[in-house]
């Protein structure tokens, strides 16, 4: 019986926290048909977290500042909402990596 702990890597992922930002993203997509802001996703993979969305318009619509939006709506959607988000994904990442080293 081997009673070794199991490495990171046999942990398996960490939670993501990434669905909180991605909210916080999806409040701020540009929005006329919903398409961009049904393309939406966060993945993990391994210790990487991404967020990001998938249409042939994405790029020019997060980084065209001259665009006009719907209220509350903007550019720079992700970036945003990553910045404004950073010490809510701190929380919610303490408890759960503290357990995941623990194991």
């Amino acid at each position: 019986m081997d009673l070794a702990r199991p490495t990171p890597r046999e942990r398996g992922p960490l939670p993501c926290p990434g669905a909180h930002t991605l909210g916080v993203s999806h409040s701020r997509v540009p929005l006329e048909e919903g398409t961009l802001e049904r393309s939406g996703r966060a993945d993990v993979d391994g210790l990487n977290r991404t967020i990001s969305y998938d249409t042939v318009y994405v790029v020019r619509q997060h980084e065209e500042l001259t665009w006009r939006h719907l209220p509350g709506r903007q550019a720079k959607y992700v970036e945003s909402a990553t910045n404004e988000s950073r010490e809510a994904m701190l929380r919610l990442m303490t408890v759960p990596l503290r357990r995941w080293l623990r194991e």
